[in-house]
């Protein structure tokens, strides 16, 4: 169960109260509520005036009767575009969810196949044991340690990806909670975006892209993956060790008569064989992630700058109808502008 904040009490309260409310019962609570905090701010006034020292309690209710009519006004006047968005931000949830559970699955597959890559490549590396094995025993020796690098590679890429979109998720989550709690404190789009662009940490964090969030809401800064064997994720160290280990071999067995079961030679060649390219497909560069749907997104006809945030652009275009038919119609109209025929010069 989700942990609330105070803000989400205060909301789901509200909802509550004046869910099935009309707008004229809304402007009603309103006006109700104005006529309260003008009494109590000339109840106020006269305690001034008499010099009474009774007057801190009365400004905390005038405080707290001011934000909640602030909720109140934000409530009713963008419930429908709240509701959007929490319910687009639930969706995101349980993507997030699936992909904590895949991340989980591939950590805890690792986990099992980085051992057993660790036998078959201490086997490789001892001189003697591959001597001692005929042609087949050879042959499955390399097939196997090439099944689990197929294995650590898939493991890997879904590790990568899994966190990726976890982060990904988590940041696009944050933001919808950041848009639709702005809203409801009566502030706008703009502020919004003023929020999202600057270093005000109000009704979201910060992940960054090496952090996971667990499933407990915790953030995980990555440091548990390294705990992993290196050989998984530090591929300049596998292909230096393995260049060291051709090395070695070769130049402890110069000039020695090796076992006839199979030529040094050709055992060096079949197990070195592809090994450059093997790793570069187990440790190579990330996985670009596939694209995961922003809501109705539109670049429309506004300007992309670094400080409009496109997804909150997208998720205001999906909430809010008449802006999204703004937004088409300046898209239309400037389409038929760049597309008018040019005069003739000549005239």
């Amino acid at each position: 169960m989700k942990k609330l904040t105070k803000l989400d009490k205060i909301y789901e309260d509200i909802d509550q109260t004046y869910g099935q409310a009309t707008e004229e019962q809304m402007q009603e609570t309103l006006e109700n509520l104005e006529k309260e905090l003008n009494g109590k701010k000339e109840a106020l006034a006269r305690l001034q005036e008499q010099g009474s020292d009774k007057t801190e309690g009365l400004e905390k209710d005038i405080e707290n009767l001011g934000k909640h009519m602030q909720n109140i006004e934000g409530y009713a006047k963008n419930r429908g575009q709240i509701k959007k968005i929490q319910q687009y931000r639930d969706s995101l949830e349980q993507k997030l969810l699936l992909e904590i559970n895949k991340r989980d699955s591939h950590v805890n597959n690792l986990k099992t196949l980085v051992p057993q890559f660790e036998e078959v490549y201490k086997k490789f590396k001892d001189e003697k044991y591959t001597m001692e094995l005929d042609g087949n025993e050879y042959n499955e020796l390399v097939e196997r340690k090439e099944a689990l690098l197929a294995e650590i590679k898939s493991n890997r890429e879904g590790l990568i990806t899994a966190k990726k979109r976890i982060i990904d998720l988590n940041s696009k989550i944050g933001k919808c909670n950041l848009a639709w709690k702005t809203l409801f404190v009566n502030k706008d789009w703009d502020e919004i975006q003023r929020r999202a662009a600057s270093d005000e940490k109000r009704f979201t964090r910060k992940v960054s892209e090496n952090s996971i969030v667990l499933a407990d809401g915790k953030v995980d800064t990555g440091k548990k993956i390294s705990t992993e064997r290196d050989m998984v994720y530090d591929s300049e160290a596998v292909s230096k060790e393995i260049g060291d280990n051709v090395k070695d071999i070769l130049d402890k067995n110069e000039g020695k008569n090796l076992p006839a079961k199979v030529s040094r030679w050709t055992k060096i060649k079949n197990f070195f064989k592809g090994i450059p390219a093997k790793l570069k497909e187990v440790f190579g560069k990330d996985l670009d992630e596939e694209a995961i749907e922003d809501g109705k997104k539109s670049s429309g006809s506004k300007p992309k700058t670094e400080a409009r945030d496109q997804f909150l652009e997208g998720l205001r275009q999906y909430a809010d109808e008449d802006y999204r038919k703004q937004v088409k119609k300046e898209k239309e109209e400037a389409y038929i502008e760049a597309h008018k025929p040019k005069e003739d010069i000549e005239k």
